[in-house]
C-alpha cells in the first residue's frame, strides 16, 4: 500500500475520492469505514489496517478549545449585563406563552391536520415512479416492506428493462445496469418487485429512493443479529401464510415486520428460478471481482443465508430492499 497515493472511501454506498491520507483523514472516517487505494485488492475496513488505523487515532489527539480568560472588568461588565437579563427573560417567557395560547385556539385544526400529514409520510417512503413502501423499525434501523419497483434511477434516467438470455448475459459481461420481472411477467413485477443485476444496486445514478440506501453487508448482519441470528432470523422476517410463499413456509412469524417476499432469482445466463421458494437479496458491498454479498430465505429454512458461490455472482437478478439512511 503506497500511503502517499489516492485513496477512496465508501460514503451512502458510493466510491468518494480521490484523496490524499491527510484528506482522507479529515472526511470524518472511522475504523468501520471501507476504503481503497492502488495496491489493495478490494475494499477494506479501516480497522483491518494497523498503519490506517494509527493514523486516525494520531489524528483525534488535538489540543484542547482555547478560550481566553475573562479579566476582572469583563466580570463586571457581565455580571451588570446579568441584572438587565432577569427583567427581561421573564417578559419574553411572557410574552411568547400569550402568543401560543392565542396561536393554539385559532390554529389548532391546522396544526393537527399537518401532525397528521407528517406522521403518515414517516410511514412511507415513494420511489421516482411513485411507488409507495410501508416502513418497519427494526432495532435502530428503518427498512422498506416490499421489494424495490422502480424503473428509474433516481436522477430520472430509464434503467434498462431487459427481457432476452442473451441481453440479460450480454449485459452482466459488460457490467451494466438490467432489470426485470421475474419470467419477463409484468403482474410478478406489481407482487414480488424487479429483480436488478448487482451493476444497478451500486450505479452512481442511485437506485434507492432519495435519504435511503441498498444496505452493506454488515448492516444486513446488524438485521439478522438483531433478530436473534442467521440460524433463527429468516422465520422472523418471512411474511405468513401462503399468498406468497409455497407450502409450506417453515418457521414464517414475520414478528419483525420485515415481510420477505418471495421473488426468485434470474441467474447470469437469463433464466430464472425459485420464484414463491426463494427470496434473494443485494447487498452493496462486492465479495470479489465476480461475485458480491447478498442475503437469501428459503421456503423450508427458517435460517438467512449470506449467499451461494454460484448465485451470487454480480450479473445474475436478485431482489432489493432499501434501508434509510
Amino acid at each position: 500500500m503506497d500511503l502517499n497515493g489516492q485513496f477512496y472511501y465508501v460514503k451512502n454506498n458510493k466510491p468518494v475520492g480521490p484523496f490524499t491520507l491527510d484528506e482522507l483523514l479529515e472526511k470524518g472516517v472511522s475504523n468501520k469505514t471501507y476504503i481503497w487505494t492502488k495496491g489493495m485488492t478490494n475494499w477494506e475496513k479501516i480497522e483491518s489496517l494497523p498503519i490506517i488505523l494509527e493514523k486516525i487515532n494520531n489524528n483525534k489527539n488535538q489540543p484542547p478549545v482555547f478560550i481566553e480568560p475573562k479579566s476582572e472588568e469583563n466580570n463586571i461588565t457581565q455580571k451588570g449585563k446579568g441584572v438587565n437579563k432577569t427583567i427581561l427573560f421573564p417578559l419574553l417567557g411572557i410574552i411568547i406563552l400569550v402568543l401560543g395560547i392565542i396561536g393554539g385556539i385559532y390554529f389548532k385544526d391546522d396544526l393537527l391536520k399537518v401532525t397528521e400529514t407528517v406522521k403518515v409520510e414517516d410511514n412511507q417512503v415513494k420511489d421516482i415512479d411513485g411507488n409507495v413502501y410501508e416502513i418497519t423499525k427494526i432495532g435502530n434501523q428503518y427498512w422498506t416492506t416490499k421489494n424495490l419497483n422502480v424503473s428509474r434511477f433516481r436522477n430520472g434516467d430509464e434503467i434498462p428493462f431487459v427481457t432476452s438470455k442473451e441481453e440479460w448475459e450480454r449485459a452482466g459481461k459488460m457490467g451494466q445496469p438490467a432489470c426485470c420481472c421475474y419470467g419477463n411477467a409484468g403482474y410478478n413485477c406489481e407482487k414480488y418487485g424487479r429483480l436488478y443485476n448487482w451493476y444497478a444496486v451500486i450505479d452512481a445514478r442511485g437506485l434507492a429512493p432519495e435519504g435511503w440506501h441498498v444496505p452493506t453487508d454488515d448492516e444486513w448482519t446488524t438485521l439478522t443479529d438483531y433478530l436473534g441470528g442467521e440460524e433463527v432470523a429468516g422465520g422472523k422476517m418471512k411474511i405468513t401464510g401462503t399468498a406468497y410463499w409455497n407450502s409450506p413456509n417453515i418457521g414464517s412469524t414475520n414478528e419483525s415486520g420485515f415481510s420477505a417476499l418471495p421473488g426468485g432469482f434470474r441467474s447470469f445466463d437469463g433464466s430464472f428460478s425459485s420464484i414463491r421458494d426463494f427470496t434473494y437479496f443485494w447487498s452493496a458491498i462486492q465479495n470479489d471481482n465476480n461475485t458480491a454479498w447478498f442475503r437469501y430465505l428459503l421456503l423450508n429454512y427458517s435460517n438467512v443465508g449470506r449467499y451461494f458461490t454460484i448465485s451470487n455472482v454480480k450479473s445474475s437478478g436478485a431482489s432489493v430492499r432499501c434501508l434509510r439512511d
